[in-house]
């Protein structure tokens, strides 16, 4: 008993000392003018220090320490003056043994879309001192849980703050939700779901928080993201300001709280970091989040969230999603080999100083044999490629058109000789592949790049998500050979690689 009481007042003299900070920093933030700015690194240290404090004892779900950190995040909700769900005298929404949700809403303000809505969440609790069940070791010791998940909740807070600044302009309301029980089967969003304070057909989007607090390389893994068309794009196009690296799972997991709403058919987007080896154990300290990394995505989550609420329309869920079979994964560097066309081997260049070729043997019954070139002969010219590196000739190659001009030398001759070659096959103008996919509409992902060819060239690789030609909608890939150009005019290409948007500006030969 008298530990708990030691407990329970350094949580309170805590508690007490950073609503003090709290107070410092909501009127330091109130005169910004972008509410992005509200999400910061003094404010996230703030949260997470508390919520993976010794003190709260690894938040057990029904807790002391659990219902200590419910009691931080009603305070701070309170703080921002943000309403608990209508009809709510208190934020709490209590089940189980002793477990509560924590929920607050921001209306939306649009006559009629302030019925949608879009819930924010992740869960809070942790795993005490841990057991033999879900700790990786040593159990009897408090995880504090930074990462997993007093990260996320750290973050809802900010998001929270964000929203609340009347600057959001938010038409659809977004509920903030702090999930209690999480560790023991995603008890919390699994009530929620079951216990909704809106009904599910209002909800058009969760976005779901957990374990975000480790980024390393600027890499974030995102779930759910096929759950409804265009949510990909969306978070594309969200990806702005320094560009974050997603990586796209296409399964979707029970391992967090997305989960509940997924097995409800609602769309999903789930964040994390990656697990690391401090992942349920008591190292899971506050010393090791990267709180750089959590306000850079803590911003491009609520660009996201904020686009998303005020978009006209918002995609419904995807029934196909859920048993579509999981999408072969893509070597980037993965090539087509380029087309035979004249018909000869070369001998490799001795250096990047050797602008010659010197032909290597001769392919029977090839263009080039017809014309009379023979092992040893030097090239010299062929069509526009008038000596230079051993690629550039394979990329003039396969981009040349049906009849070109060729010279020649041959060893011990000093006269040069030329002539017209009819090349066999089809010239390449681009060098790509691709295919549609209905998570992403108007889009279209590389499926193959050719080698030697101005798509290679200019860095494009499968997997790649291409988004638009000359800024106009991507056509059907079927009409690309009538929509490029004759002639080498350049084409640009937008596109998408692991989240991130690109431009390229390709010269077609």
């Amino acid at each position: 008993m008298n530990r708990m009481r030691k407990v329970l007042s350094a949580t309170r003299g805590f508690v007490t000392a950073l609503w003090i900070v709290g107070f410092v920093r909501l009127a330091t933030a109130a005169d910004a003018t972008d509410p992005l700015s509200r999400i910061d690194v003094a404010g996230l240290k703030r949260h997470c220090s508390f919520l993976a404090a010794d003190a709260l004892e690894g938040r057990g779900a029904g807790t002391r320490g659990g219902q200590a950190a419910a009691a931080y995040l009603v305070s701070e909700l309170k703080r921002m003056n943000l309403a608990p769900p209508p009809g709510w005298k208190d934020y709490r929404q209590p089940f189980g043994n002793q477990y509560a949700n924590v929920i607050a809403v921001i209306p939306g303000r649009h006559a009629t879309l302030k019925d949608e809505w879009i819930v924010l969440g992740g869960h809070y609790d942790h795993v005490g001192y841990g057991t033999a069940e879900n700790s990786n070791g040593p159990v009897g010791k408090i995880h504090n849980g930074a990462d997993d998940n007093a990260s996320g909740t750290s973050l809802l807070l900010e998001l929270a703050s964000a929203f609340s600044d009347p600057a959001s302009s938010l038409d659809r309301g977004v509920i903030i939700a702090f999930w209690d029980a999480e560790e023991i089967g995603l008890q919390g969003s699994k009530y929620w779901v079951s216990h909704p304070t809106v009904s599910l057909s209002q909800v058009k989007l969760a976005v779901n928080l957990d374990m975000i607090g480790r980024m390393r390389d600027d890499h974030v893994a995102v779930m759910g993201w096929r759950s409804a068309a265009g949510l990909r794009r969306a978070m594309v196009d969200a990806n702005t300001d320094v560009p974050l690296r997603f990586g796209f799972d296409t399964a979707v997991t029970a391992d967090s709280d997305h989960y509940s709403f997924y097995a409800a058919r609602r769309p999903v987007i789930h964040f994390d970091t990656g697990k690391h080896v401090d992942y349920h154990r008591p190292s899971d300290d506050v010393e090791k989040v990267n709180f750089e990394g959590l306000v850079r995505l803590g911003r491009f989550v609520a660009r996201m969230v904020m686009h998303a609420a005020n978009m006209p329309t918002l995609p419904e869920f995807r029934q196909d999603a859920v048993n579509e079979p999981a999408l072969a994964k893509v070597d980037p560097k993965a090539r087509l080999s380029p087309p035979v066309r004249l018909g000869i081997r070369w001998t490799p260049q001795r250096s990047d100083d050797d602008r010659h070729l010197d032909v290597a043997d001769i392919i029977p019954n090839t263009p080039a044999s017809k014309v009379g070139i023979r092992k040893g002969d030097r090239l010299l010219k062929f069509d526009r490629w008038n000596g230079g590196t051993l690629d550039s000739f394979r990329e003039a190659i396969s981009v040349a058109p049906a009849e070109v001009e060729m010279e020649w030398q041959s060893p011990g001759e000093a006269e040069t000789k030329s002539a017209r070659i009819q090349l066999a096959g089809d010239r390449v103008r681009l060098g790509i592949t691709y295919r549609t996919d209905p998570a992403l509409p108007g889009c279209g992902v590389i499926s193959t790049v050719m080698s030697f060819t101005p798509a290679d060239r200019a860095g494009l690789e499968p997997g790649d998500v291409l988004l638009s030609l000359d800024d106009r909608e991507l056509p059907p890939f079927a009409e690309w050979g009538r929509r490029l150009p004759a002639d080498s005019a350049p084409i640009t290409l937008s596109f998408e690689r692991n989240g991130q948007p690109k431009r390229v500006t390709i010269e077609l030969r």
